[in-house]
């Protein structure tokens, strides 16, 4: 019942949304001359996300690529004055990057529409992170206008506000998504290795979030986010194989050499690998390395070639 309350609500909202952003990119905007005023009644704009409740990863997704359409059309109407020579324009530095991270906002909302559906978790997690990082920029560039007489005439308050209900709602997505972190969950098919495989599930996890928050604060760029998420992935794929080779070497060597940690020696890791070998790594992983941020610097396994 909730269900369908949520989609009727959606399906009222649509025509009063379409008519505002087509109000707002034909050339008659009708804005009022500032010259002489204090302050201004910023133009109405829709806020959807904010009038409903968000109870599926479905229904997040929905209204956050809804939030990110109206942030599209604050960036289109800034452009509009821009291009116009408007003298009640906004600073031309601001008006790039409203456009630039409003448009990566609404690609990145739509990909986790798609994520969904489509139940590629890598990506919905990149796209989320994504959507994070986006909002928390456009609201730093909120500084460039912070204080103006004009901050809600050029949509202030409705970037701020959006780009807030952006971030709750990734958040949100997260809580509700059980398979967030699927991606770098190998199965478990060999019982004999569920302690380590837990290890293992907890490191990556960590990891993940270590990197998330280092491409949050803008000390890695996007590419290496990737690349790093991707290497989590490799990973997992590489505990499978090993998983399937002890089941089915019956001699007990496994065909894909593992290392669990067994001991740290100063500055080293020390494994016990299979076979009975020993293996040794320097505790400070060569990458990445963020100075003071902390890392797992000793993973509980490893996989040497």
């Amino acid at each position: 019942m909730k269900r369908t309350t949520f989609i009727l609500a959606l399906s009222l909202s649509a025509p009063i949304y379409a008519a505002n952003i087509d109000h707002l990119r034909n050339g008659e905007l009708n804005l009022p001359n500032i010259q002489n005023i204090q302050k201004v009644e910023a133009p109405s704009l829709p806020a959807p996300a904010k009038e409903l409740e968000a109870t599926t990863p479905e229904q997040c997704a929905i209204l956050a690529e809804m939030t990110a359409r109206s942030l599209r059309t604050i960036a289109l109407t800034l452009q509009g004055l821009e291009n116009a020579y408007d003298k009640n324009r906004a600073p031309e530095e601001f008006t790039f990057s409203v456009n630039h991270y409003t448009n990566e906002l609404l690609c990145a909302t739509k990909g986790i529409h798609a994520n969904l559906k489509s139940k590629t978790y890598q990506w919905l997690f990149i796209n989320s992170v994504r959507v994070r990082k986006y909002s928390k920029s456009l609201k730093k560039e909120l500084e460039l206008i912070e204080g103006h007489e004009n901050y809600d005439y050029w949509f202030g308050s409705n970037i701020e506000s959006s780009a807030e209900e952006l971030e709750n709602l990734m958040n949100k997505l997260k809580k509700l998504t059980p398979e967030y972190y699927s991606f770098v969950k190998p199965e478990l098919k060999n019982p004999l290795l569920k302690e380590d495989w837990g290890k293992f599930v907890n490191e990556r996890i960590q990891e993940l979030k270590r990197w998330e928050k280092l491409y949050l604060a803008g000390r890695i760029t996007y590419n290496d986010f990737k690349s790093l998420v991707n290497g989590a992935v490799s990973l997992k794929e590489t505990w499978e194989l090993y998983q399937e080779s002890t089941l089915q070497n019956k001699s007990g060597d496994k065909f894909i050499k593992a290392c669990f940690l067994k001991k740290i020696e100063k500055d080293t890791c020390v494994y016990k690998c299979s076979g009975g070998t020993t293996y040794v790594l320097p505790i400070e992983r060569p990458f990445p390395n963020f100075d003071n941020e902390p890392s797992i610097v000793c993973p509980q396994i490893v996989f040497p070639f």
